[in-house]
């Protein structure tokens, strides 16, 4: 069976303009024909009139960070059990939006791959995700994962709180990347590098 979707603007991205009065048929969820005027509907095909509406390829969205919070970047404090949500809901936004694919740059918990493997069971459909897992940096790389204070972490270097070391980190802001306590990463302090811990 096929669902045949007409009366759109067409645009496959193969050419600048779009086709007008279009129609394309999808079956097992993969576009199968495109044409223009009439579809060549079967007795068992559904029918979607799209009423003048353009339709696109889905977008992509290369790099992804689906188990952060752009409201409350705090990972120190989120269980597994909360960055899957709000992973699911990131995604779900995303494809609302029009993006049908998704690279993930780094998930906590390895979230983005068990969303990959999980595939239908989670429910309401997701974008294609690309997965890469949990974050790692080489000793000075850049990784912001938390927004945890300069109250909690200690300079290795100097065996002393951030806030107290005479060394260039200690002006480092509480929004700064300092890296939560679950990866045990390094973070970069310009100009020198400072290996942190955490409490």
């Amino acid at each position: 069976m096929t669902t045949y979707y007409t009366n759109c603007n067409l645009w496959t991205g193969t050419e600048k303009a779009t086709t007008s009065n279009a129609w394309f048929g999808v079956a097992a969820g993969k576009i199968t024909a495109t044409g223009t005027g009439d579809a060549p509907l079967q007795p068992e095909d559904d029918l979607v009139d799209l009423n003048g509406q353009t339709v696109i390829p889905g977008l992509i969205n290369a790099h992804v960070h689906l188990s952060m919070d752009p409201e409350r970047n705090n990972l120190d404090h989120r269980s597994e059990t909360e960055v899957a949500v709000n992973a699911i809901k990131a995604a779900r936004q995303l494809l609302a939006a029009g993006v049908t694919t998704v690279r993930d740059c780094g998930c906590a918990f390895n979230v983005d791959i068990k969303l990959k493997q999980l595939g239908k069971q989670v429910g309401e459909p997701l974008p294609t995700i690309v997965p890469s897992g949990r974050p790692m940096s080489m000793t000075g790389g850049m990784v912001i994962l938390s927004k945890a204070s300069t109250e909690k972490a200690t300079c290795l270097i100097s065996s002393t709180p951030l806030t107290k070391c005479a060394k260039p980190c200690a002006q480092r802001s509480s929004s700064a990347p300092i890296i939560s306590r679950s990866w045990r990463l390094v973070a970069s302090c310009p100009p020198m590098i400072q290996l942190m811990t955490l409490h």
